[in-house]
C-alpha cells in the first residue's frame, strides 16, 4: 500500500510540476514512468528481502530432535 501511494505521490507531483512550468502534459509520461520504475523495483527488492529474513528465521527456529531415555518413555506411556 505504501509503495503505491509513493507511485501516485510521485506522479501527481511530476505531472503539477509540468503544468506549472507551462509544457504539455505528456512531457510528464516519461519521467513518471522511470520514478515509478525505480520505486517498483525498489519495493520488489525490499520485499524479497524481508521474505528471506523469515525464512532464515524459520530456519534457526526449527527445534533439535530430542532422544527420550527409557524412562521417558515409560512416564509418556
Amino acid at each position: 500500500m505504501a509503495g503505491t501511494l509513493v507511485i501516485v505521490a510521485f506522479a501527481l507531483g511530476i505531472a503539477i510540476a509540468i503544468i506549472v512550468i507551462g509544457g504539455p502534459l505528456v512531457f510528464a509520461i516519461l519521467p513518471i514512468l522511470i520514478g515509478g520504475g525505480v520505486i517498483a523495483f525498489l519495493e520488489i527488492a525490499r520485499r524479497r528481502q524481508a521474505a528471506q529474513g523469515m525464512g532464515k528465521f524459520r530456519e534457526e527456529a526449527k527445534t533439535q530432535k530430542t532422544e527420550f531415555t527409557a524412562r521417558d518413555r515409560e512416564t509418556q506411556a
